[in-house]
């Protein structure tokens, strides 16, 4: 019985002229060709008259090998047509979308392939080249796949920034392979974490993580063979396994579970403890800290909802942007310069929204600072909306994390000053009570109050 890779040595191949080349200035040396060499694979079983998904495989040379066998066969054996793409080369920066249209575009009479359906698999180097292909043509794209691909843009004055499909790009299912070893491969993961967090919350997205693997060719987990099945159907995917977000969540289980059944409890609070106030730009905000619990303000950050600041030569300068007042809090530490794991922070901002879109909200600036949260579960209750989940980073060469517990409620339009309350643990072994009862001694007192105006100067609310 043949394999599915061995069934593929007798479909015939058909190769296509070569792309133009570009043409260089008088007086420089020119570089080497960039030659499109494509490779025709029909589907395992086509029927008469019927088409099939077009996957178009950019395939640079570190992507040769197992994974070329491996993407090969897994599109055969799930009836795509393939257009396998080299570069002989191997500088795809030279090469335009029209260049790869080029050769599908008409496509050879012998391939049943639907040209409007194109699932494009690219790698680090052809990855560039196959997100210009779904920013110029998301009509045309059933799916991408990209592995150990930079999600990198630049803007008009040159700088890099995260890549962000255009609007009517953003419908279109993603299944991104990625390492998660400290280095390039975790710098990657942390981009494509951001690009997730910049997303529409009903974008189909998998960041497939490989533990411990580089920014390398890298095989995707098993659960890519129904995302492809359902690309092919025209579905939209559900979304595959996030390795590092379930390893993440493994290690804080029994306190996560710990938390949930505390949170169930009536009456659970800590003690009360010594009242703290504070105002700053146009809100007020004031707690009963738990009972043993000080303020700590070397942990707050100043309020500047517009990222500037007036420097020692009395010129204004931008600074990192924030939005909240903040009273930051902790057990009484018994030596000040090495505090315990728990903390907290009590929060203020200006939000008319729901409270779970502050908490969304939250979690994007932390992953715009390179702290990933992975969302345990949410609650609510009494007006509040209370959210468990763990935060992983980087820290000297290898991944650490805590556990956060968080509560916000919603601003209102007489008072758009909205609570949020943060319970930190940076222990292997978080203490679930102490954490539990801090939080709910916190909710019970917190007031967020506004006091405002802002400045005629203030920018337009977080929010919109």
């Amino acid at each position: 019985m043949r394999t599915a890779t061995s069934c593929l040595l007798l479909i015939p191949a058909v190769l296509l002229p070569a792309a133009r080349g570009w043409a260089q200035p008088p007086g420089v040396t020119p570089a080497a060709r960039a030659e499109l060499k494509p490779t025709w694979f029909n589907p395992q079983t086509p029927q008469p008259g019927q088409q099939y998904p077009l996957a178009v495989v950019l395939e640079s040379g570190e992507f040769s090998g197992p994974a070329h066998t491996f993407w090969v066969s897994a599109l055969f054996t799930r009836n795509y047509c393939q257009c396998i793409v080299k570069n002989t080369s191997e500088d795809w920066s030279a090469l335009s979308v029209n260049d790869v249209l080029g050769l599908i575009d008409p496509l050879p009479g012998n391939v049943p392939a639907d040209g409007k359906r194109l699932l494009l698999v690219a790698d680090r180097k052809t990855g560039p080249l196959a997100m210009r292909m779904l920013d110029g043509f998301p009509d045309r794209i059933a799916g991408m796949v990209l592995v150990s691909a930079r999600p990198v843009e630049l803007t008009r004055d040159g700088q890099a920034t995260v890549w962000l499909p255009r609007p009517a790009a953003r419908g279109v299912p993603l299944w991104v392979v990625i390492g998660t070893s400290p280095g390039p491969a975790a710098r990657t993961l942390k981009m494509w974490r951001t690009f997730e967090s910049l997303m529409p919350a009903d974008a189909s997205i998998t960041i497939d993580t490989r533990l411990g693997r580089g920014a390398e060719a890298l095989l995707p987990d098993k659960a890519v063979a129904a995302w492809l099945e359902a690309v092919a159907a025209g579905k939209t995917p559900a979304e595959g396994p996030d390795a590092q977000a379930r390893q993440h969540k493994q290690t804080y289980a029994a306190a996560s579970q710990a938390i949930d059944r505390l949170l169930q409890k009536q009456g659970f609070a800590a003690p009360a403890g010594q009242k703290l106030i504070k105002s700053e730009g146009p809100m007020t905000v004031s707690i009963i800290a738990p009972q043993g619990w000080i303020r700590v303000p070397r942990i707050e950050l100043p309020y500047n909802p517009r990222g500037t600041a007036i420097g020692d030569d009395g010129q204004s300068q931008d600074v990192p942007p924030n939005p909240f007042l903040q009273i930051g809090i902790s057990p009484t530490p018994p030596d000040p310069k090495n505090p315990g794991p728990l903390h907290g922070l009590v929060l203020a901002t200006e939000w008319r929204r729901s409270a779970g879109d502050l908490l969304a909200y939250s979690n994007k600036r932390l992953t715009s600072k390179g702290y990933i949260p992975f969302v345990v579960k949410q609650w609510t209750s009494s007006g509040w909306t209370i959210e468990l989940s763990v935060i992983a980073y980087v820290y000297e060469e290898r991944w650490q994390s805590w556990l956060a517990l968080s509560a916000a409620r919603a601003g209102t339009n007489d008072n758009p000053a909205a609570p949020m309350v943060m319970i930190f643990n940076r222990s292997d072994r978080p203490d679930a009570n102490a954490m539990v009862a801090a939080m709910n001694r916190l909710r019970q007192t917190v007031q967020a109050d506004w006091t405002g105006p802002l400045r005629p100067d203030a920018p337009t609310p977080i929010e919109e």
